[in-house]
């Protein structure tokens, strides 16, 4: 038969050892820190809790008016200007410049039209031109 490996058991010498507390009773007297506070200094820091809590309230209350005054000197301000705004000018007429008078050129736009007409003749251009102008009859009826 195997043998069993002994169990894993704490030496007696380390029973009652506690290294960790060493640790922490060294840091706590570094830093100055008990666990216990006597009752002034409860009421001490408890006083000192207040009074930070009463500054704070009292700058949020201080803000506060500081907007509100803002606010009623914005408002003042605006009145102000919409009584004295000055009225909004109405707009006049103004004279035309006379203009000479252009003659109507009737011929070029023709022509334009002619050369445009040639340069995209469909019969010429297209190879589904004749095709199309064939069919165009047919399809302008409906």
């Amino acid at each position: 038969m195997s043998q069993l490996p002994p169990r894993m058991s704490t030496r007696a010498k380390n029973a009652t050892q506690r290294p960790g507390l060493q640790i922490l009773a060294a840091e706590a007297e570094a830093y100055g820190i008990n666990k216990r506070r006597t009752k002034g200094e409860k009421a001490a820091d408890d006083q000192r809790a207040k009074d930070a809590k009463d500054a704070h309230e009292a700058a949020i209350q201080d803000g506060y008016q500081r907007i509100t005054a803002m606010q009623s000197q914005t408002q003042a301000a605006q009145a102000d200007t919409e009584v004295n705004a000055p009225k909004p000018r109405r707009p006049q007429p103004r004279p035309a410049k006379a203009k000479a008078p252009v003659a109507k050129a009737k011929a070029p736009m023709a022509k334009a039209k002619k050369i445009w007409r040639s340069k995209h003749d469909f019969n010429k251009t297209c190879v589904f031109g004749a095709w199309a102008r064939a069919r165009w009859t047919e399809w302008s009826v409906w």
